[in-house]
C-alpha cells in the first residue's frame, strides 16, 4: 500500500493480520520482503542467510518494469 516513505505491506484490504481470512502462510510475503521485515515463524534473526544483493536485484528489476 503506497509508495516510497509511506510503502507498507497488507493484508485483505487492511485487515489486522491476525484476521487476515486470505493468509495460506504461505511465506511468499517473507521472500519477497524487500527489507528483510518479515522473517518466518519460529526464526530468530541471526538465524537468517543474509542476502545484501537481494535489494539491488529488485531494484533493477523494477527499473525494467517501468
Amino acid at each position: 500500500m503506497n509508495r516510497g516513505f509511506k510503502a507498507r505491506i497488507i493484508s485483505d484490504f487492511n485487515t489486522p493480520w491476525a484476521e487476515s481470512t486470505t493468509c495460506t502462510n504461505c511465506s511468499k510475503c517473507v521472500d519477497v520482503c524487500p527489507t528483510g521485515a518479515l522473517w518466518p515463524k519460529k526464526m530468530v534473526q541471526g538465524q537468517f542467510q543474509k542476502n545484501p544483493q537481494k535489494v539491488s536485484e529488485l531494484v533493477e528489476k523494477r527499473k525494467m518494469n517501468l
